[in-house]
């Protein structure tokens, strides 16, 4: 009652109320958090006979103005806290004695947000939730997991992808004039939307269930059947969720695509068509199992698009045709050949253009274009934009414009790559430490949830008008005009301009998202399929807390060397193609969960393959032998890359596991 009734509507309460301007704050990367000054939540009090306590205790009791009698274990606790906070502190408790000294107040920085609950709070309230679970919940066996889990698993997921979870997926039977999935509100406003503050958080605070679980099983405070039994609704949970938030994400990729046609007056079937109120995914399947012809064929079909290319003369100014489609409105049956053209000044243009256009036309008055013909627009601001949890009602087709369906859905997909990014950061972390515990089922539905995730990100980094509708958006956010953004991305090292280098474009695009995703997704994957290929070698692995048996290295073998040749072929091609461009210090400065600041697979992809070299050094002799074959020809292509790290542990992999084999180590 205490959890359900009190606990949780006030902390919920606390979140949709709260107003100040953290709520509009959008990462320009998943990896790149603009939230650091966020609070952390706080460790656990510690037992009564700590040391750290009792020399606390010891030095309250010899001061001017100590009471008589002696302190009580709540009282005391208190009291450390409040010296905690006045001078500073960490909210270690145990180390509060050292504050009691007179020590000056020590400096953390300054809070942005101080006012703010979800800057200030948030973090320490949800914090406080999964130390519930860990203290008590977890040790209530079948209550705990039947009853009590599912309520905190209810506010995981409201901060991590809204509540209801429903109104953010597409519903059967629809109005096919509603076309969005974001803004099925109830008239009081009942579905609600996260910021990116919340969604951090909720997703921090749910990965660590799995790790305050293995915390209590090291301890022994459980039988073995007891943590099988959580680690089974855990898992079970963590992977739902991934794979709800894979399917959100597809849901707005197409809204987004479907309100810019719509706002632009088209009706363009390329990417979906609607069917009792559900999106049918039109996109054909270009990655398969095993097929390494996949590069070599887009490579091709850059360079026929590249000799496509042709240079038109346009009313607004000298372009470069970079499409051609086919469009039907809805009041006519006629088709019209429509072209899409790059203007030399950044904005983008739809419409029937031959080869040979007249002299451009200077416009009257110094008047812009019109918003209808030109996709360069100048949406809303972010900072005026409404709060996250204040979101309008879904509109008809007509209310959408170009001026408003990049506010709608671009902060909205952003948010759900930074939701996919923390899951998949934590999870290499949760397999590790309940590595003796995973089972054939818990893996399939992990392996399931994360390709969708991965999926999900490389279609939406292929998408053209996907790339074009975040670099609008990104135009529009920075409220300049097209040189003013070009000089500010020059200056930041990046370019809005789309490269030919292997399909990437350098700057706000969303490939900072996407491939960040796409990388962690696969980072995770291969992490599982490499603890279960090796867990026979492993001694940290125990067996016997294993109910059933199953063949764990037969299962992940083949999967893992899929994986494995995939991902390292992706960075290779990336690499000879785009990594001479970088400056030395761009490698120097990645970090091994793709926080970089250049939207390459070259870059973003170094953290994943660091976990795969990493992971052929934990190769038995036999597992290293029999896929020699597959691992040393590209080890020597690792070689010659740029990233010195990788190369460092390239030739740690040829002293200890190639010597070996040739009897030389």
């Amino acid at each position: 009652v205490l959890l359900q009734h009190v606990l949780l509507p006030a902390i919920q309460s606390a979140a949709e109320y709260d107003n100040f301007p953290v709520i509009n704050i959008v990462s320009e990367s998943p990896a790149l958090s603009s939230l650091d000054f966020l609070a952390e939540a706080l460790p656990l009090p510690p037992e009564p006979s700590d040391e750290g306590l009792a020399k606390f205790k010891e030095q309250s009791a010899n001061m001017d103005n100590a009471p008589r009698r002696a302190m009580g274990p709540a009282e005391l606790l208190v009291e450390a806290s409040f010296a905690d906070l006045r001078h500073g502190g960490d909210g270690n408790l145990s180390r509060a004695h050292g504050l009691k000294k007179g020590e000056p107040r020590k400096n953390f920085g300054e809070q942005p947000f101080p006012d703010s609950w979800i800057a200030t709070t948030a973090p320490i309230a949800m914090g406080m939730l999964t130390d519930v679970l860990g203290e008590l919940i977890l040790h209530m066996g079948v209550e705990g997991r039947q009853e009590l889990f599912p309520i905190l698993l209810s506010i995981y997921r409201a901060w991590a992808l809204g509540t209801p979870t429903s109104c953010f997926l597409s519903t059967a039977g629809g109005d096919e004039d509603d076309i969005s999935v974001l803004d099925d509100l109830s008239a009081n406003g009942s579905c609600w939307k996260p910021c990116e503050a919340l969604v951090r958080i909720g997703c921090v605070e749910f990965s660590r269930t799995a790790t305050v679980l293995a915390s209590v099983a090291e301890k022994g405070e459980l039988s073995k059947e007891e943590v099988l039994e959580w680690w089974k609704v855990i898992s079970e949970s963590l992977a739902e969720t991934i794979r709800l938030n894979a399917g959100l994400e597809v849901d707005l990729h197409h809204e987004l695509v479907e309100s810019k046609l719509v706002a632009l007056g088209i009706k363009h079937t390329k990417y979906g068509e609607r069917i009792d109120g559900k999106v049918t995914e039109k996109i054909e399947e270009d990655e398969k199992e095993n097929d390494n012809n996949f590069d070599e064929e887009s490579k091709d079909q850059d360079n026929s698009t590249e000799d496509t290319k042709e240079e038109v003369k346009t009313p607004y100014g000298v372009g470069t045709v970079t499409d051609r489609r086919t469009d039907r409105y809805e009041d006519t049956s006629e088709e019209i050949h429509i072209s899409e053209v790059e203007l030399s000044w950044g904005a983008t243009l739809y419409g029937c253009f031959p080869a040979t256009v007249q002299e451009p036309i200077e416009p009257e008055n110094d008047s812009q274009p019109d918003s209808s013909t030109i996709s360069s627009h100048s949406p809303q601001p972010l900072a005026n934009r409404p709060a996250s949890s204040s979101i309008p009602r879904r509109p008809a087709l007509e209310a959408l414009s170009c001026e408003n369906y990049l506010d709608r859905f671009v902060p909205a997909l952003k948010t759900r790559c930074v939701a996919a990014h923390i899951l998949n950061q934590y999870l290499p972390a949760t397999i590790t430490a309940m590595q003796s515990y995973i089972n054939q089922e818990e893996t399939q539905c992990f392996l399931s949830a994360l390709d969708k995730s991965r999926t999900m990100a490389l279609q939406a980094n292929r998408d053209e008008d996907l790339v074009h509708a975040f670099k609008e958006a990104m135009r529009s956010e920075w409220d300049d005009g097209v040189e003013e953004v070009e000089r500010a991305l020059a200056a930041m090292g990046r370019s809005s301009s789309v490269r030919d280098l292997g399909g990437v474009s350098d700057g706000g695009g969303g490939e900072m998202f996407f491939l960040t995703q796409e990388a962690g997704a696969n980072r995770a994957m291969i992490h599982l399929l490499m603890v279960l290929y090796t867990a026979s070698s492993n001694p940290k692995v125990d067996d016997s807390n294993f109910v059933s048996r199953w063949e764990r290295e037969a299962f992940a073998e083949n999967k893992l060397m899929t994986q494995i040749t995939r991902v390292l072929q992706k960075f290779l091609d990336s690499e000879r193609t785009e990594g001479h461009l970088l400056d030395v210090n761009v490698w120097r400065s990645h970090a091994a969960d793709g926080a970089t600041k250049v939207p390459m697979v070259c870059t973003s992809f170094v953290g994943v393959v660091m976990s795969i070299l990493n992971a052929f050094l934990i190769f038995s002799e036999d597992q290293f032998r029999k896929h020699l074959h597959v691992i040393y020809p590209v080890l020597c292509d690792l070689v010659q890359v740029q990233s010195e790290e990788v190369r460092q542990v390239v030739r740690s992999i040829l002293i200890k596991q190639v010597g070996s084999l040739i009897g030389q180590y």
